[in-house]
């Protein structure tokens, strides 16, 4: 008799029992997994666009601040060129002296000084051309001639600035028009 009860249940009872939970799931499975792999499909393509936006993010991010940084270095080159023209025009060696008439005048060289600078004492100030490829002062006018204060190689980047190149002369002193030249490895 017992086994005539299983049989006889009602037909809301045969949805529950598990018997027929199993059968059902065993027809909504492969409909459900269809879906489920869609969504999983969808959070990876969604996962993989913000991976995507976060490297262009980043790439943009890192070309901004490696120009800025390249930027800073010319920057810190410029300056560090500045400074040494105004070291090599003020240095007493190399400047108009007191005879010239010249002394006060911070943009005065000394034709014969640099002549004797660079012939003798150039490498002796090593320390001051530390990080320079060259220094050179050009007389520009009346008539040229270059004097090589330091050489190394030769640089990337130069900077000049001119300056009065004076010497004593049988009348007095002469002056010309001449630059000073630094020059830097980029």
């Amino acid at each position: 008799m017992k086994s005539e009860e299983k049989q006889a249940k009602s037909p809301k009872q045969l949805t529950t029992g598990h018997l027929t939970n199993h059968h059902h799931l065993a027809t909504l499975t492969p409909l459900s997994d269809k879906r489920a792999q869609v969504k999983i499909q969808e959070m990876a393509f969604v996962l993989l666009a913000l991976v995507f936006l976060f490297v262009l993010g980043f790439m943009f991010f890192s070309r901004l601040q490696f120009s800025n940084m390249e930027k800073r270095a010319e920057e810190l080159r410029e300056a560090t060129a500045l400074s040494v023209l105004n070291k090599i025009s003020a240095m007493p060696e190399l400047r108009c002296s007191a005879s010239l008439g010249r002394a006060t005048e911070t943009l005065c060289l000394d034709k014969v000084k640099i002549e004797i600078f660079s012939e003798k004492f150039s490498e002796e100030y090593a320390k001051i051309w530390q990080g320079l490829s060259y220094v050179k002062v050009l007389q520009i006018f009346p008539s040229e001639k270059e004097y090589v204060i330091y050489y190394k190689n030769e640089g990337n980047l130069s900077y000049s600035n001119f300056v009065n190149l004076c010497s004593d002369e049988n009348e007095g002193y002469a002056c010309s028009l001449g630059m000073i030249l630094v020059s830097m490895p980029a």
